[in-house]
């Protein structure tokens, strides 16, 4: 039995606090000179960031910029089955994950 269209619209959100990466990934983010990132990861407000995690391009790209903590998240969202990740500064910080004060 084929599924409704609704369910192919349904995408999840892993929403975490950006204290879960240091300010400099924060910052190469937002610097980045990498057209291929802007298609991956958007910047809906000031203080959050969205990242695509359905396109398989997204893992080389952000590996360009090398943050470990980012990888780590990133993993983190797949592997609860999310679509994107979501770093916001209201976001909710998780026990047992590193944290940055900035």
């Amino acid at each position: 039995m084929s599924q409704p269209f609704v369910a192919h619209c349904v995408v999840k959100y892993l929403t975490v606090s950006t204290a879960h990466i240091p300010q400099h990934t924060d910052e190469a983010l937002r610097t980045s000179d990498k057209p291929a990132l802007d298609e991956l990861v958007y910047q809906p407000l000031e203080c959050a960031w969205v990242i695509n995690l359905f396109d398989p391009n997204v893992e080389p790209c952000l590996a360009l910029i090398g943050h470990p903590e980012l990888a780590k998240l990133m993993q983190l969202a797949r592997n609860a089955d999310c679509s994107y990740l979501r770093l916001d500064a209201d976001g909710y910080v998780i026990e047992g994950l590193p944290t940055f004060n900035w």
